[in-house]
């Protein structure tokens, strides 16, 4: 699920100095248990990614 994010150079300084919050509702199946948050700098040529684990639910 890709989100664009078309920053103005300033808008983009901040953010690297201030982070970013960024909220999108995933739709997760019972047997996720991790999410990989993958991310590219266009302008610079720099990427990066992180895995977010997720806790399994309760049990019913």
């Amino acid at each position: 699920m890709p989100i664009d994010l078309d920053m103005t150079e300033e808008q983009r300084d901040k953010g690297l100095k201030d982070g970013l919050e960024l909220i999108k509702d995933l739709p997760l199946g019972g047997k996720i248990r991790a999410i990989r948050v993958f991310v590219v700098d266009r302008r610079s040529g720099t990427s990066g990614s992180v895995t977010i684990p997720i806790a399994a639910p309760p049990p019913c």
